[in-house]
């Protein structure tokens, strides 16, 4: 792992338990980036994970625009066959 944050940390406490919630941008060491995110409630002294999520951002692919020429040509009316 080449870089692992620590973001957008929430931190609720109520009484004697408390919920954290994170978000965690990384990146490896092959380039590859993504985010985690947790959810962790403190119950009776001992933390739980009631949440995670891991997603990986996928490169763009490469550009695979192919140019399409058109070309407009006006056909008069003489051009088309009389139907009789």
């Amino acid at each position: 792992m080449e870089y692992f944050g620590l973001e957008d940390v929430k931190i609720r406490i109520f009484g004697d338990a408390a919920i954290v919630q994170t978000r965690n941008p990384y990146r490896t060491k092959d380039g590859v980036t993504g985010e985690s995110r947790y959810s962790d409630v403190k119950r009776n002294g001992c933390w739980q994970a009631i949440s995670a999520q891991i997603r990986v951002f996928l490169p763009k692919p490469p550009n695979r625009y192919i140019p399409v020429v058109t070309q407009l040509i006006h056909v008069g009316p003489e051009a088309l066959p009389v139907l009789q």
